[in-house]
């Protein structure tokens, strides 16, 4: 059990790492691109462009987080059926039962969730009115040279 927690742990860690380590590049990329563009080209570029790939970016981290742990769970919940069902085969029928009644124990719980996920998408929403404002702060330093070189002195 000791040892789950410990690679449990770790492969968290490691995961987490990545996923950050991924939307820092995207983010500098795409906060680079904008950067360096010159105004006729920065007029080009519609919103979706910049939003989609932070986006992108985070759906694939949060489902490789999700999928890590779906299978060391699976992983552990197998060997312990299999430990349990050598032992006893009517106990490991009772876990089967058990372990389906708390697959709808998860279901109802889920729907329970509806509420706080909304709330999430309204933040996430607040983020990228925010980052539209950056957006527009960018375009602005490209048309005033003098607010150019105040924002580059002050960053």
């Amino acid at each position: 059990m000791g040892l789950h927690i410990l690679f449990r742990r770790l492969s968290q860690q490691q995961t987490n790492q990545f996923a950050e380590n991924v939307l820092e590049k995207i983010t500098l990329t795409i906060c680079d691109a904008v950067r360096h563009a010159e105004l006729a080209e920065f007029e080009t570029y519609s919103r979706s462009d910049i939003y989609l790939p932070l986006t992108d970016a985070q759906v694939l981290t949060h489902a490789a987080v999700k999928g890590l742990d779906v299978f060391q769970n699976l992983i552990t919940v197998g060997v312990a059926w299999l430990y349990v069902f050598t032992l006893s085969p009517l106990i490991g029928l009772l876990m089967i039962g058990l372990f389906l009644f708390l697959v709808l124990g998860y279901e109802l719980f889920q729907k329970l969730m509806e509420l706080p996920a909304h709330d999430q998408n309204r933040l996430e929403s607040s983020l990228f009115n925010m980052f539209h404002h950056i957006l527009d702060g960018f375009k602005e330093t490209k048309i005033n040279s003098l607010k150019k070189k105040t924002c580059l002195r002050t960053i």
